[in-house]
């Protein structure tokens, strides 16, 4: 034998024996990645290094995977139940480790692309976890297809511009992880003014579900928070899940029966003007609480040079709102 190809498919994985150059009719198929680079551990009798999905490399063994130490018998029961097909001797141990290299760059583009789905469809978290998530698959996607690749994310979600912002800024320095300390320096920040701005508050009231004020609230001396939602899927509820696990007394309400003493909400925007977009419904927050402040945490990322626009994208989940007396800005900077 004169070593062993593969290929990909959709998100399967085949892998089939090469003799004098010509291909097996037979073919094994796995659906799982984990599980070829458990085989070819065995085969080699040792752990192949592999990308991790922020770029670095780590070894991977049998039992890393939860099988357990690799014994001689071991392997051979391994490779006897599950490749019965293949014949595994006389490996070309470079091919067969150049090939799963290979397989592990192909393979990567279908979780991404699963990855990607995912971010379009996430009505749960807000920007800056979003704009994190975009970040850490583009640092999945190899250097060569980013220009095909970040515009999709640029434009993934218009209603949350950070998304795009953080993304061109990555392409532009080449490295998305810096981008994404950026955006946790900012965050701690931003939450550590937050916490300076709620002493001598007990309560508040919040909406939807912000990591800002997730963090904010961890520093602060507050002990009881109200969480405005609209229903029995808004996202409302898996903040109050979050703050409760932080220790923290908290309940679901609707915008007219809160009485918290302040308010902290995120921001997925924020103009010239002073407008910010948010949650559809923290105008009608803001003005409840009124004459009492309501503090909206922002990045410096957020910022958009413009005034606002007239509407704003998936206007059932967004809001403009309007500067306010009681509406205080709080920024890293």
């Amino acid at each position: 034998m004169d070593g062993f190809g593969a290929r990909t498919l959709g998100d399967e994985i085949y892998f089939h024996r090469r003799d004098d150059g010509a291909v097996n009719p037979t073919y094994e198929v796995f659906h799982n990645h984990r599980f070829l680079e458990t085989l070819l551990s065995f085969v080699l009798k040792e752990p192949l290094a592999r990308e991790t999905e922020h770029g670095g490399r780590q070894n991977r063994s049998a039992e890393g995977s939860g099988l357990g130490e690799i014994s001689e018998e071991s392997r051979t029961a391994f490779l006897a139940t599950s490749l019965p097909t293949i014949e595994v001797v006389d490996v070309d141990r470079a091919a067969l480790v150049g090939w799963y290299e290979h397989l592990s760059s192909q393979s990567r583009v279908f979780p991404v692309e699963r990855r990607f789905e995912q971010l379009t469809l996430d009505r749960t978290h807000g920007a800056t976890i979003l704009a994190r998530k975009a970040l850490r698959i583009l640092n999945a996607v190899p250097r060569n297809d980013w220009a095909t690749f970040a515009p999709r994310l640029v434009l993934a979600r218009p209603s949350m511009p950070l998304i795009g912002i953080a993304v061109s800024l990555a392409v532009q320095i080449g490295d998305p992880k810096t981008v994404i300390k950026r955006l946790d320096r900012e965050r701690r920040k931003v939450a550590e003014r937050a916490a300076e701005a709620l002493v001598g508050y007990t309560s508040g009231v919040t909406i939807s579900d912000s990591s800002a004020v997730a963090n904010a609230l961890r520093l602060s001396a507050i002990r009881t928070m109200e969480v405005v939602v609209a229903g029995p899927a808004d996202e409302g509820h898996a903040m109050a899940k979050i703050l409760r696990r932080a220790g923290m007394s908290a309940k679901a309400v609707s915008v007219s029966d809160s009485d918290a003493a302040i308010g902290l909400v995120g921001c997925d925007a924020l103009f010239t003007d002073g407008s910010f977009v948010n949650r559809l419904g923290t105008a009608e927050l803001a003005r409840q609480l009124m004459p009492r402040v309501l503090l909206v945490l922002v990045e410096s990322l957020k910022r958009v040079d413009d005034e606002a626009p007239d509407s704003w994208p998936e206007p059932e989940l967004f809001e403009i709102v309007q500067p306010a007396a009681n509406i205080q800005i709080l920024s890293p900077d």
